[in-house]
């Protein structure tokens, strides 16, 4: 069973966070109007 996952925004910002040492791009929250 496949899952697709979408994200759809017309505006804001997501909070990226970068870990450099395991490569990994995580988003704390997301500030949408």
């Amino acid at each position: 069973m496949a899952q697709d996952l979408r994200i759809i925004t017309t505006g804001g910002t997501f909070d990226k966070q970068y870990d450099a040492i395991s490569g990994e791009l995580t988003f704390r929250e997301s500030q949408l109007p």
